[in-house]
């Protein structure tokens, strides 16, 4: 219709006037600079910061040895997580839009657990020796760390994962529900000699473990000694470089199949011995803690459990001086943080 009123020979002179008006103020504004605009549309931050971690230590050793098993007779042995979303940002005539734009950008508050860690060890000499379950308890109260760890033991030497296995009151003891934690040690040669036994034993105590909403830790326990007798009988052809190697695979083999978390005590030692080797971790069997051997791994499982450095703590054996402690705290550190 409007293009056909066009082709009308006359108009009025108010008409047109009206027209005309119109016509300039479509002009002005047509021929105004157009005013950039920019959507700018950004998420919040997300950081989930969560770290696992007064202190009671019960243990109960027979004072047994970690032995290689024989016929199955005496008792043998998050990581900060951040979720960060952006639009992009339009630009303005061509230019780029300041980064200042994003300051306002809300983030939420870091997110600390600091539910009280309830750790239970299983396990034999290895973890009974030198009272490793109480040292992992003292460097936590020694760190006034805030949450609390508790820990306790349920130590037989020469005990295999299997015998903990088919031992009513160690199952009574984790389906009591009050552990976050159950540590899981083998028998020292298991690994080597009898990997079937050990996977089947960690599946049923992991099973038993994750009904009660613990989590289990896998303790990946150290080589003995060169020189130790087993390695002309039971572990004949291995050194200590490979049956460290041979502990790491089985560890990390359970580990991964039981939904676990792997403490890497054993390669702590590896990298201690050769980069401190004046420090011994051997007791005098080769195959035992020394007091430096366990601090070692007090260390690693303070640093594991609470996401804290040990280093710095004032706390250490008496047969160590404050550098040697300084040396162990560091590498226990610095190895767990090697697997993160």
């Amino acid at each position: 219709m409007e293009g056909r009123a066009c082709k009308g020979a006359f108009m009025r002179p108010s008409f047109m006037r009206f027209l005309f008006l119109c016509g300039g103020l479509v002009w002005a504004c047509s021929s105004s600079p157009p005013v950039g605009s920019t959507d700018l549309v950004a998420t919040d931050v997300v950081v989930d910061d969560s770290s696992e971690s007064d202190v009671s230590v019960e243990t109960n050793d027979t004072g047994g040895d970690d032995s290689t098993p024989s016929d199955g007779g005496d008792v043998a042995e998050d990581t900060n997580s951040e979720d960060v979303s952006t639009s992009d940002v339009a630009e303005d005539l061509g230019s780029d839009l300041s980064s200042d734009a994003g300051s306002d950008v809300a983030t939420e508050p870091e997110v600390v657990d600091d539910t009280p860690k309830k750790v239970l060890f299983l396990g034999n000499s290895y973890t009974a020796g030198n009272n490793l379950v109480g040292w992992v308890a003292d460097l936590a109260i020694a760190a006034e760390y805030g949450p609390g760890l508790t820990t306790k033991g349920i130590t037989y030497g020469g005990y295999m994962l299997q015998d903990h296995q088919h031992t009513p009151s160690t199952i009574e003891t984790i389906q009591t529900g009050e552990w976050t934690h159950v540590v899981l040690q083998e028998q020292s040669t298991i690994p080597l000699i009898a990997l079937g036994t050990m996977q089947f034993a960690a599946s049923s105590l992991s099973f038993t473990i994750k009904q009660t909403g613990a989590v289990p830790v896998f303790f990946e326990t150290w080589a003995r000694r060169e020189g130790n007798p087993l390695y002309e009988t039971d572990l004949a052809g291995h050194t200590p470089e490979s049956m460290q190697e041979a502990l790491r695979n089985a560890y990390t083999l359970v580990t991964n199949a039981n939904g676990g978390v792997y403490a890497p005590v054993g390669d702590a030692w590896e990298i201690s011995l050769a980069t401190h080797p004046d420090i011994p971790l051997h007791s005098g069997d080769g195959s035992h803690a020394a007091p430096a051997g366990t601090y070692l791994a007090a260390c690693v499982f303070f640093s594991l459990l609470t996401g804290q450095s040990p280093v710095g703590i004032e706390l250490w054996p008496e047969s160590l001086t404050e550098q040697e402690a300084f040396a162990l705290q560091t590498v226990a550190h610095e190895t767990v943080q090697a697997q993160e």
